[in-house]
C-alpha cells in the first residue's frame, strides 16, 4: 500500500485507454448495462475478455471521468492478489519467511509495473488475484465438511471463471491446481484424504477450466487477429521459439537480473527522486525488521523446502509465458505498456527468488545465514520499489502534458467543434515508458470525453507529416515497418495544433499548410516508438530489453 501513495494521485488516463473512455462517454445509454454494451460494440476484440468489458464499464459507470477512484481501486485489487497469495502459501503450509517474502518480493516486482498505471490493463491484477482465489478455495474445499466443501467449490469454480474470462496470462497456471492439492494432501499432520475426497472438488475445477478454455478457443477463432503485433510466427515455429527465449532471457536474466545493479545506477543519475528514494528505502528496511522479529532461528527454511521453492518458482515462471505458445502477441520491454504481461511469470520470479536466497542462505554459519537472507529480501523489495516508483513519475509526467495539450486546443477552438478534425504536432507521443498521446485513438477519446461529442477526431504526429496538394499526410511506422499512412483533406473542419508555440491553426487550403511550414517551430527529435530501454539503446543481439 505504501508504494501507491506517492504517485496514485497524479495518474491519469493512457493511450487504449481513451478509446473506450471515448466510446463510454458518448454512449447515449449510461446505465452499467448501456456502457457494457458501448464497449462490446465499439471493441470487438474484447469479446475474448468479457470480464474486462465489466470492469472498464463499471468502473466508468461509478466514477465517470475522475482518474483517481480508478487507480485506488486498481491499487487495493493489487494489495488484494499479494494477501491471496501469502493465503495460498500458508494453506499450503510453507515456513512463514517464505509466506511473508514471497507475496512480498511478488507485489513490488517491476516486470509488470503498467499494471498499476493503466486502466486498460486493470483486469490482469484481477485475473491473478481471482487465480489466487480459485487455488485457495480449492485447497480449502478438499478439507472442510460437506456443506461448506459445497461454497468452497463454489467459489473456486467461479474464480477460475472470472479469471480465464478477465485476462489470458494465468490461464497455464490452472493446471497446476490438482497438483497443489495433491501437495497438500501428502503433507505430514494432514488429515489422510480419500480419492473420493478429491472426485468432486477437482472435478468441478477441472470442468469449469476445461469449458472456459474451449470457450475462449472457439471465441479467438471467430474474431481472429486483433493485435497490432506480427511477430515471430511469419518466421515459422522455429524463429517464434527463438524469439521467445531471446526475450525472456534478455528481460528477467540481463535487464532485471544482472543488469539490475545498472537500473538502480541509471535512476540515480538520471531520474533521481527523493521521494521514490526514501520510499524504496523505508519498504526495505520494514522488510528487514519485520523478517528479523518474526524469523529467529526459524527464519530460514530448511534447503529441502528451499529447493522445493526454487523448482516451483522455475515453472511458475515458464507457465507464465505459456500462453505465447499460442498466438505471437507478446513484446518483450522492462518498461512501458508491453510489460503488462509479464504479471504471471513474476509469480515464478519471487518465488525462484526467495528460494534461492534461503538456500543459499541455508548453507551459512550461525548468524549470518539470517542476516544474509533478511538483507537480500529487504533489497528486493527496496530495489523494486525504487523502480516502480521512477516508472511511475514518467506516468505523472505525461499525464500533466496530456493535459497542457488538451487545455490548449480548448482553449482556442470554434464555438461549435463538432466534426472537428485535429492534427497534433510538436510533442513526442511517449515520456520515457509512459505515453502521452501517440495515436488516432488516443487524442480523439480524448476530446470525445471531453466535449461528449463522437464526431471529434484527432491525430498525433508520430513519424512524418507531409502537405500536398489537396491534403495532409501523416505515416505511422512501428517495430520498424509502416503501420498505417492517414490522409486528411483541407477544408474548414481541420485544424493542427503544435504544442511547441501553443496554437492551434487552421488547415482549410494548401496556402494555409505551406504557411504553417515556413513558419514551423524548431524540429522536434523524438525516440523512437517503445523503445526506451533505461538508456540502452536496443539492439538486435543484445539489448538489456
Amino acid at each position: 500500500m505504501l508504494s501507491f501513495v506517492p504517485y496514485v494521485r497524479g495518474l491519469g488516463f493512457y493511450y487504449d485507454d481513451y478509446s473506450f473512455l471515448g466510446l463510454l462517454s458518448t454512449s447515449k445509454d449510461q446505465s452499467l448495462e448501456g456502457l457494457f454494451r458501448a464497449i462490446s460494440s465499439g471493441a470487438p476484440a474484447k469479446h475474448l475478455r468479457p470480464g474486462q468489458e465489466l470492469i472498464l464499464s463499471a468502473l466508468y459507470w461509478m466514477f465517470g471521468d475522475d482518474p483517481l477512484p480508478y487507480h485506488i481501486v486498481n491499487a487495493a485489487v493489487i494489495v488484494a492478489m499479494a494477501v491471496l497469495f501469502y493465503l495460498v502459501l500458508r494453506e499450503l503450509r510453507l515456513p512463514r519467511s517464505v509466506v511473508v517474502s514471497v507475496p512480498l518480493v511478488y507485489v513490488l516486482l517491476p516486470h509488470y509495473a503498467t499494471d498499476r498505471f493503466w486502466y486498460a490493463a486493470f483486469q490482469a491484477p484481477v485475473s491473478i488475484a481471482l487465480y489466487f482465489l480459485s487455488v485457495l478455495a480449492a485447497l480449502r474445499s478438499v478439507r472442510a465438511r460437506t456443506g461448506p466443501m459445497l461454497l468452497w467449490i463454489l467459489l473456486s469454480v467461479s474464480a477460475v471463471v472470472g479469471s480465464a474470462l478477465s485476462y489470458e496470462v494465468a490461464l497455464p497456471f490452472f493446471v497446476l491446481t490438482p497438483f497443489l492439492v495433491w501437495y497438500r494432501a501428502r503433507q505430514p499432520g494432514s488429515e489422510r484424504l480419500r480419492r473420493q475426497d478429491l472426485a468432486l472438488p477437482l472435478g468441478a475445477y477441472l470442468a469449469a477450466l476445461f469449458a472456459v478454455v474451449v470457450w475462449k478457443g472457439v471465441a479467438a477463432q471467430h474474431l481472429g487477429n486483433v493485435s497490432s503485433y506480427h511477430l515471430g510466427y511469419e518466421g515459422g515455429a522455429a524463429h517464434y521459439a527463438a524469439y521467445l527465449v531471446s526475450g525472456i532471457v534478455k528481460l528477467n536474466f540481463f535487464t532485471y537480473g544482472i543488469g539490475l545493479p545498472y537500473v538502480v545506477v541509471w535512476i540515480l543519475v538520471h531520474r533521481f527522486s527523493w521521494v521514490a528514494f526514501t520510499v524504496a528505502l523505508l519498504l526495505g528496511l520494514l522488510t528487514f525488521a519485520y523478517l528479523g522479529r518474526a524469523g529467529g532461528a526459524r527464519l530460514i527454511p530448511r534447503p529441502a523446502t528451499a529447493r522445493t521453492v526454487l523448482f516451483a518458482g522455475l515453472v511458475f515462471f515458464v507457465l507464465g509465458y505459456g500462453t505465447f505458445l499460442t498466438n505471437s502477441k507478446i513484446l518483450f520491454r522492462s518498461a512501458g505498456i508491453d510489460n503488462r504481461v509479464g504479471i504471471a511469470a513474476a509469480v515464478g520470479i519471487a518465488m525462484a527468488v526467495v528460494g534461492g536466497v534461503a538456500w543459499l542462505a541455508a548453507a551459512l554459519p550461525g548468524r549470518l545465514r539470517t542476516m544474509f537472507f533478511r538483507t537480500a529480501i529487504a533489497t528486493a523489495a527496496a530495489t523494486g520499489t525504487l523502480i516502480v516508483e521512477t516508472v511511475a513519475d514518467y506516468w505523472t509526467t505525461a499525464r500533466d502534458r496530456q493535459d497542457a495539450i488538451v487545455a490548449d486546443i480548448k482553449r482556442q477552438l470554434p464555438a461549435d467543434p463538432s466534426g472537428t478534425q485535429f492534427i497534433s504536432n510538436g510533442s513526442c507521443p511517449e515520456d520515457g515508458p509512459a505515453v502521452v498521446f501517440a495515436t488516432t485513438t488516443d487524442l480523439s477519446g480524448r476530446l470525445m470525453m471531453e466535449y461528449r461529442d463522437p464526431t471529434l477526431q484527432a491525430a498525433v504526429v508520430r513519424d512524418a507529416l507531409r502537405f500536398e496538394r489537396n491534403r495532409a499526410t501523416l505515416r505511422y511506422t512501428f517495430l520498424g515497418s509502416t503501420s498505417a499512412v492517414l490522409e486528411y483533406p483541407y477544408g474548414p473542419k481541420l485544424f493542427l495544433y503544435d504544442a511547441r508555440d501553443h496554437r492551434l491553426r487552421s488547415l482549410g487550403s494548401a496556402k494555409d499548410a505551406h504557411r504553417y511550414r515556413r513558419r514551423e517551430p524548431t524540429d522536434l527529435s523524438c525516440p523512437a516508438l517503445r523503445s526506451f530501454a533505461w538508456g540502452i539503446k536496443i539492439s538486435r543481439w543484445f539489448p538489456l530489453d
